[in-house]
């Protein structure tokens, strides 16, 4: 057997969508960076060898959810370049992205199999990976390593202290809500598999040795299979098991995907469907809920996650409910839905014993509850770049993890975060350095203000509840106009709610009811007798009462705040959401939401340009961005800032509206749209020169990011003008932020 031996900055285990945030990200920090993955291809879960969905359905209490950073660079890099939409395509997508950064080597088929301590048994010395044909041994030894394994492994070899069971009290607690029976779930384990069409019937027998029958599975975990296989017989299909076994050993990935489909094709409701389908692959892989979980300095408690408080050591958001007792891996069911996101603290992602060990996903120091919130690929990728940056940090400075997490150095964790767009909590993180909150601020053009005029298609008739969001800045609302079709004489009610105290997108409190009597008439504006001072500024809302004789008419392309909801499905396919009886209404394909067609009195000025600097890169209690009034861009878009005296600036940062309300398809799909239509395409930027005239510092074109940050040499200037030229098909300019540094 050879032995080879490779030293670098940091180790990262596991190359899933943790792994790969948290190479790139130690990587761009200036890290050597190993990335060691025991399959042939990147992705973990979301891989082509696993195949398990980006999003389970469920849809947060804030309806601007979507993370960015590092995770939303690769989904709009894989958008634009994964051309016929297969996991294929994404395989090279990555892999072309992974193997582009400079300072990062990739080893594939090579899974870790020891870790090498020191004497006191409390850091890592060295981890070693046998390749595949198992001639081979290669021996990685660097200052800091990272568990991106999904499973801990890597914890556990190295003997870091941690746990596999279940917390029993934290089911017990549900009780209100799910039963006094309410009790910690069986294990689960589920598959991915792919079914397709063939030309002749094809049938089947399910193998002696398979100790699973369809039938005795949970009926929980039944369900969504049978409603995904007759939503879309041909396609992916999540199989999960969530009952009792048979025998000692949990069961195989080949069990659970030919006993679902056995009961598919010989005994289901749907036979005549599956007929001339076939079981043409699935994934080797099992995805289990028992995984290991290291003990860190602190665990993050459900208690913790829901009150959802700020905290001065968040370093990750993560949106996904909580579990239930009977939830499951890839489904809503079950699962209970939280007020708004939450942040996860630094003293969870490392061992409180083998000090050189950071992780990143569901095995961090968390309960078992808490531990299937971060089972969630985007938070994975979040707690991933966090992790990355913190143990370049470990290494380059030669800080320990645990050094860093204090509040003296936290602070600048946080900060330099932020600068990649990386959301930590809520609330923006103070960057003194940002030459941009001490400048003057001008614009071409501002939007002047939210409503939506101009009634292009009319929604369906329905006795359903209606939920209008839009944001609110003045000190009182005057009266709302809705432009309606009244298909008969009526009466119509409606409500003026404010919002949730937490700042989500969820209704609160009732300011003001109406009721108006209608006559049948075609399309028409109608004036709501609503009025109310605005106790706290930000979103509000108009619920309109079901009502099948009234039609509202819709916009598309609504601004930033502005967004329909829906009343939640009362069946239990879904989360259980105690704070809204509401979900927003998202995009389908790429590009902003659509509202319901309004006016308000007096007029919301929320798009000035002053938001760029305000510190916010994404929605909070307010939209916090520019939008330019509508362009067909024969001229452009600009924004200048200026400063009294001469500053030295080579660095400037841009952070775009990439609609984060639009959340992206849980299998890769071959989408009409390959772009986001808000992204600006092409831009310049210009410095002032010495004599004032304007000087070209760059251009850009063909931009498909949502966050550019370019570095120059250093210039001197009194003003930076951003001449914005053209977007991937939006009639306005959208901008959350600019930053710029010396």
């Amino acid at each position: 057997m050879k032995y080879h031996s490779q030293r670098c900055d940091v180790v990262v285990v596991g190359a899933g969508l943790a792994g790969i945030c948290a190479s790139i990200t130690a990587a761009r920090a200036g890290a050597i960076v190993s990335l060691v993955e025991a399959r042939s291809s990147l992705g973990g879960r979301i891989g082509r060898e696993v195949r398990f969905p980006l999003e389970d359905g469920s849809i947060p209490n804030f309806a601007y959810f979507r993370e960015t950073g590092l995770l939303d660079e690769i989904l709009l890099t894989d958008l634009a370049s994964n051309f016929d939409g297969t996991y294929e395509s994404r395989d090279r997508v990555l892999t072309d992205f992974v193997r582009g950064q400079e300072r990062l080597l990739f080893y594939n088929d090579l899974p870790v199999i020891e870790a090498e301590l020191n004497e006191r048994k409390n850091k890592i010395l060295s981890v070693t990976g046998m390749d595949i044909t198992g001639r081979s041994r290669l021996r990685f030894m660097a200052p800091t390593y990272i568990d991106c394994t999904g499973n801990g492994s890597l914890a556990v070899l190295s003997g870091a202290p941690g746990e596999n069971s279940t917390e029993q009290e934290e089911y017990a607690k549900l009780s209100p809500l799910f039963g006094s029976g309410a009790a910690a779930p069986e294990s689960r384990f589920a598959i991915t598999m792919e079914i397709r069409s063939a030309e002749k019937p094809i049938p089947f027998a399910l193998p002696s040795w398979v100790r699973l029958r369809w039938e005795d599975n949970d009926p929980a975990a039944r369900l969504p299979f049978s409603e995904s296989f007759l939503l879309g017989p041909q396609g992916f299909h999540v199989a999960e098991w969530a009952a009792k076994y048979r025998g000692g050993s949990a069961p195989e990935a080949a069990e659970i995907a030919y006993s679902a489909w056995d009961y598919i094709k010989n005994r289901s409701p749907f036979v005549h469907l599956a007929e001339k389908l076939s079981l043409s692959w699935y994934s080797l892989s099992v995805i289990r809920s028992d995984g290991f979980r290291i003990k860190g300095e602190e665990s993050l408690t459900p208690e913790e996650v829901e009150a959802s408080r700020p905290r001065g050591d968040h370093i990750a958001m993560a949106r996904a409910p909580l579990d239930g007792p009977a939830a499951l891996l890839s489904s809503p069911i079950g699962r209970m839905a939280l007020p708004g996101q939450y942040g996860i603290p630094l003293s969870c992602l490392y061992s409180n014993k083998v000090r050189n060990l950071m992780v990143a996903g569901e095995h961090a120091s968390v309960t078992h509850r808490v531990s299937a919130c971060l089972r969630h690929p985007p938070a994975s990728a979040q707690l991933g770049e966090a992790v990355g940056l913190v143990a370049a940090r470990s290494t380059l400075d030669r800080r320990q993890p645990r050094t860093l997490a204090k509040p003296n150095y936290v602070e600048g964790i946080r900060r330099d975060l932020a600068r990649l767009n990386h959301s930590c909590g809520p609330d923006p993180v103070e960057d003194i350095d940002d030459l941009a909150r001490v400048a003057r601020i001008t614009a071409s053009t501002a939007l002047a203000c939210c409503s939506l005029e101009h009634p292009v298609l009319p929604a369906t008739a329905s006795s359903d509840n209606r939920l209008l969001q839009f944001p609110v800045i003045t000190d009182s609302i005057e009266g709302i106009d809705l432009y309606l079709e009244v298909l008969d004489d009526c009466r119509l009610n409606v409500r003026l709610l404010e919002g949730a105290s937490n700042g989500s997108t969820i209704p609160g409190d009732c300011l003001d009811t109406a009721s108006i009597d209608l006559s049948k008439k075609s399309g028409r504006w109608v004036k709501l007798p609503l009025q109310s001072r605005i106790k706290s500024k930000g979103w509000h809302f108009l619920e309109i009462e079901g009502n099948i004789h009234v039609v509202p008419f819709l916009e598309e392309n609504a601004p930033v705040g502005v967004l329909r909801h829906s009343p939640i499905s009362d069946d239990k396919t879904t989360s259980r959401n105690p704070y809204s009886s509401y979900c927003p209404v998202l995009p389908a394909l790429p590009g902003p939401a659509s509202g319901y067609c309004f006016r308000l009195t007096p007029k919301q000025p929320v798009y000035g340009f002053e938001n760029v600097a305000d510190g916010y890169s994404r929605p909070s209690r307010m939209p916090n961005l520019w939008i330019s009034e509508p362009t067909d861009f024969k001229f452009p878009e600009f924004l200048e800032l200026h400063w009294d005296s001469p500053q030295t600036i080579s660095r400037i940062d841009l952070v775009f509206d990439a609609c984060l309300e639009y959340a992206f398809p849980a299998h890769p799909s071959a989408l009409p749209r390959m772009t986001i239509p808000t992204i600006p395409r092409s831009y310049k930027i210009y410095g002032s020169g010495k004599n004032g005239h304007w000087r070209e510092l760059l251009t850009v074109e063909d931009n498909l990011l949502g966050f550019r940050s370019h570095e120059f040499d250093p210039v001197q200037t009194k003003a930076i003008e951003i001449e914005l030229l053209s977007t991937h098909g939006h009639n306005r300019v959208q901008v959350y932020q600019i930053r710029i540094y010396p």
